[in-house]
């Protein structure tokens, strides 16, 4: 007799451990307006706003002449003792 109740036991789990991922899978399959609901309701990750488009090569051109334009003032500068 206790053989059988734990055997009782055993198939009782095992239907829960079957039917319970079945159920929900046939749940949300005929309604996917709940999952949609669920997986927005339990969003854990929020992405930022986009950012500025990164420079264009003319704008990257540009910036590098003009780095070139100041760095060449700054020495021209130094050599006249001006800086240092």
């Amino acid at each position: 007799m206790v053989k059988f109740k734990w055997g009782a036991l055993e198939v009782f789990k095992f239907t829960l451990y079957l039917s319970i991922p079945v159920s929900l899978t046939v749940g949300f399959v005929h309604n996917p307006e709940r999952l949609d609901r669920l997986t927005k309701a339990y969003a854990y990750v929020d992405h930022p706003p986009a950012g500025p488009p990164p420079p264009t090569l003319e704008e990257i051109k540009a910036m590098l002449a003009q780095e070139k334009k100041n760095k060449a003032a700054l020495e021209k500068k130094a050599k006249k003792g001006w800086l240092w």
